[in-house]
């Protein structure tokens, strides 16, 4: 050994992402060739390469910059979407990239620090909206700047199970507001107000019956909730109905029709998913010696009330929301589920026509289900589209994290993970077939998951890292892989929220605790996941995606310090597919100028007392500091794009021969000259972690009163670096151009290499 060898080292892809610290020198790995130390402001591309990110655009200020906001896609269709940003106590609405209104906003309850505990569900124009300190909510749009948010109003809420004590409860009335409760032992407590609770008393007429002979007649009406069954006895002609009325007998509707000509009798039931009035007419009668009889199947007749004020243990007040039917003292009643006394869901999903809710304080392991369509019944009973309710069985009492609808219903506790559905996975989930089963054990933190195509991503009971969770046919189960695991350091401080973009790229995006935008580009066919890293002059607390008008949009939110104040502004990363250089957009907290030829830019008051860039005309100007809002350019320009600096950077993995030469780690090299393929590039830098060198894009052709042209193809440069065990390469782009990097090749001398 001794001498000096060389090689080319060709680097023709990065879409393994910024990898861990703790793999420098694993040249082991499938995926080292392919990874970065570190890829700053950059994206990686399932293709290979990668190419800076965009800048981003101011769109607003918040409502109050002391306080965090939270941003959260509404998307009634591809071509109608919003970016909600929830405040403490409020909500604005924006729309292709501007806030609605001067501005348009509504209240909520939500104070700062519940704002990332908030879990949303969508249906068309409602969303609505969890939290477990919290009613659930509805948010329904109406119009542009017409959007209202309210408690759900529950057709028949979900209920506790029925009372098993002696206890009883009488009330004042069986109607009306005021309502007095009055309970035989110490059950209401002053968290009970603006809970449900239902009472039910038994039936003193559970059946009404009817002649049929030569005349028409009518029943008496009878009270039914839940199933009922009409039945007829002896020889007749003619017309039985089954009518309702759901307006106490005012009006009846014809529910069933059965004719008879002296040749049959009926048994037939149906069911009433609400309080309503029944009865049983004969018409058309000609002859016959016969009778009718409707019957309800339930025992009960049950009521609905909502707690207004707290006496005492046994004494509160109720407004009556359906009939009690009596007075007096009964031991058949249910407390509601929700309350503040118990708690509230803190996630919510559509699954199966049903609106599932799940994980209240109380029962932090229940899932509750709607009646099917029915988005807000939760009547319970046998049939199948009653609404249903299960707990898991698990030896741990956790709290249900997320859910997420998929050809199962996925299930995330702070324990495992768990997946619900039908036990015959050809039928719809009822209440008797409901099942859940247990897929893991690494527990689940309590943001929501995204559904990627055919797989779920959820953050892991830390926050340090993000599984993937897809079924494996051949073991019949669903996996959760780390998808962090060679970038478990890009996640420290903990993912605090979380998205995904479909286009351009796939990738998801989230937050960390240190005030980073985590990328990662993730295309599961092609078995691409990689990280990248997104720092701008402030911390970004907040992200969110949202269909565009061509690509899908990134919308976060900034805290900055601007003039030794802070402030936090709503930005997207500027969505334009530009084709012309003077429309790149690579500054951060940006605007456009675009009009008459001129040397003053204003409108840059959010950047008071900053030192911007300028990318006039498609040319790099000199930086300029903002005063009294506005810049004055050295030359004047008729399109601009002003913001603040960002550096993309990529630096490769520690630089090993290839296997021709055995591993030279640890042996001195020296990087003699790297050859960059680029498209549509301008601008870049490159360096040795010691000296910067700027990447000659001017050929001599070039105007030399203007900016060079884009470039595309290959650039080769000297590297005037020294020897040593471990050479560095870093490449940035620090101006406000483009560049997208394709691949390098690296040429390289060992010592010690014979």
């Amino acid at each position: 050994m001794g001498g000096r060898g060389t090689s080319n080292k060709s680097i023709i892809a990065f879409n393994a992402g910024e990898l861990s610290p703790l793999l420098d020198g694993r040249v082991d790995l499938e995926k080292y060739s392919s990874g970065c130390r570190q890829l700053q402001n950059a994206v990686i591309q399932t293709h290979g390469g990668a190419k800076r990110r965009a800048g981003t655009q101011y769109i607003n200020e918040v409502k109050d910059s002391t306080k965090k906001v939270r941003l959260q896609a509404f998307e009634f269709s591809t071509s109608t979407t919003y970016c909600l940003e929830f405040g403490e106590l409020y909500l604005r609405f924006y729309k292709n990239g501007a806030v609605l209104g001067a501005p348009y906003e509504i209240a909520t309850p939500y104070l700062e620090a519940e704002l990332f505990e908030l879990q949303f569900s969508q249906i068309n124009d409602v969303m609505y909206i969890t939290h477990p300190d919290h009613e659930v909510m509805k948010l329904s749009r109406f119009g542009d700047t017409n959007w209202t948010i309210a408690e759900v109003v529950f057709d028949i809420p979900p209920f506790l199970d029925e009372n098993l004590t002696t206890t009883t409860i009488a009330s004042s009335a069986t109607t009306g507001s005021g309502v007095t409760l009055t309970a035989s032992s110490n059950i209401f407590e002053s968290t009970h107000v603006g809970s449900y609770w239902q009472i039910a008393h038994l039936r003193e007429v559970s059946e009404t019956e009817v002649a049929i002979d030569t005349h028409n007649h009518t029943s008496s009406s009878l009270w039914v909730r839940g199933g009922w069954t009409v039945r007829t006895y002896g020889t007749w002609s003619a017309d039985v109905l089954v009518e309702r009325s759901t307006d106490g007998g005012s009006t009846w509707e014809t529910l069933r029709t059965y004719n008879g000509s002296s040749d049959r009798n009926i048994e037939a039931s149906g069911s009433e998913g609400t309080d309503a009035l029944l009865r049983v007419r004969v018409a058309n009668s000609a002859s016959g010696s016969g009778r009718a009889v409707l019957e309800a199947d339930d025992a009960f007749r049950y009521g609905l009330v909502k707690i207004t004020g707290y006496t005492g243990g046994t004494s509160v007040t109720a407004d009556v929301v359906t009939d009690l039917h009596a007075t007096s003292a009964s031991k058949y009643w249910s407390e509601g589920a929700w309350s503040d006394k118990r708690g509230f869901p803190r996630t919510v999903t559509v699954f199966e026509q049903r609106l599932m809710f799940a994980g209240s304080d109380y029962e932090p392991q229940t899932v509750w289900g709607s009646a099917t369509g029915e988005y807000e019944n939760f009547r319970a009973g046998t049939a199948d589209t009653d609404a249903l309710k299960y707990s898991i069985a698990a030896k741990e009492r956790n709290q249900i994290e997320w859910m997420l609808a998929q050809n199962r219903l996925l299930i995330g506790t702070s324990g495992g993970e768990w997946a619900a559905g039908s036990a015959n996975p050809d039928q719809a989930i009822t209440p008797s077939n409901f099942e859940v089963k247990r897929q893991s054990t690494y527990g689940s933190k309590n943001i929501s998951a995204l559904l990627v195509n055919e797989v779920a991503l959820f953050v892991q009971r830390q926050g340090l890292k993000l599984r993937e969770m897809a079924y494996s046919f051949g073991q019949d189960t669903y996996l959760s892989p780390d998808m962090t695991l060679l970038a478990e350091h890009i996640t420290s401080g903990g993912i605090v929220d979380m998205d995904y973009q479909q286009q351009p790229d796939s990738i998801v995006w989230a937050v960390n605790g240190d005030g980073e935008l985590l990328g990662m580009t993730y295309e599961r066919e092609q078995q691409v996941v990689g990280w990248h890293r997104h720092v701008t002059d402030g911390t970004i607390e907040s992200v969110t995606s949202l269909y565009g008008s061509a690509d899908d949009e990134v919308w976060i939110s900034v805290k900055r310090t601007i003039n030794g104040a802070t402030k936090r502004y709503v930005e997207r990363f500027n969505p334009n597919l530009w084709t012309l250089k003077e429309d790149a957009f690579y500054v951060d907290s940006g605007i456009t100028y675009s009009g008459a030829s001129t040397t003053t830019i204003t409108g840059l008051s959010h950047l008071e007392g900053k030192t911007v860039q300028i990318l006039g005309d498609g040319a790099v100007q000199n930086t300029k500091v903002v005063s009294s809002g506005q810049i004055t350019l050295d030359t004047p320009v008729t399109k601009a794009q002003v913001g603040l600096k960002f550096e993309t950077i990529i630096e490769p993995m520690i630089i090993n021969v290839d296997p021709t030469m055995g591993n030279t780690q640890g042996q001195k090299k020296r990087i003699r000259s790297i050859s960059v393929r680029m498209l549509n590039s301008l601008g870049f830098a490159y360096s040795d972690g010691v000296d910067e060198y700027q990447f000659p894009f001017r050929d001599t052709g070039d105007e030399m009163d203007g900016s060079p042209p884009l470039f595309s193809g290959i650039k080769e440069i000297e590297f005037d670096g020294d020897y040593g065990e471990e050479p560095t390469l870093i490449v940035k782009q620090t101006q406000p151009l483009p560049w997208q990097v394709q691949y390098f090749v690296v040429k390289y001398a060992v010592t010690g290499w014979a």
